[in-house]
């Protein structure tokens, strides 16, 4: 099962799993992923999961979404080792065959 790990500076590298169908985040209570930073919004992303093929969208009006430092317009395809960045928050993709037994944590 694909998945996320926190990698920014300071961070405690918490992982996530993707599980299929809609994963949101942003700094709404009601997001999977929660990040309750000022530079980051209510709605900000989300990745869909179809049969651990995961896909990005940016779903702020006022921030973007970066992969690898280049905004996500529309979608984008995750690949392992992507670096999603949210605000000052990064997260890195890990495809199904790299998460293996790692913890899984219920959001931030």
């Amino acid at each position: 099962m694909p998945a996320l790990q926190h990698i920014s500076a300071g961070s405690r590298r918490e992982v996530v799993r993707l599980y299929e169908g809609l994963t949101t985040i942003g700094r709404s209570e009601r997001n999977y992923i929660r990040l309750n930073l000022p530079d980051v919004s209510r709605h900000h992303a989300s990745i869909t999961n179809c049969n651990n093929s995961c896909v990005l969208e940016n779903r702020s009006v006022t921030s973007q979404t970066l992969v690898n430092r280049n905004p996500v317009v529309g979608e984008h395809r995750l690949i392992h080792g992507d670096i999603i960045r949210i605000g000052r928050v990064e997260l890195m993709f890990l495809d199904s065959n790299d998460v293996g037994d790692m913890s899984d944590d219920e959001g931030e």
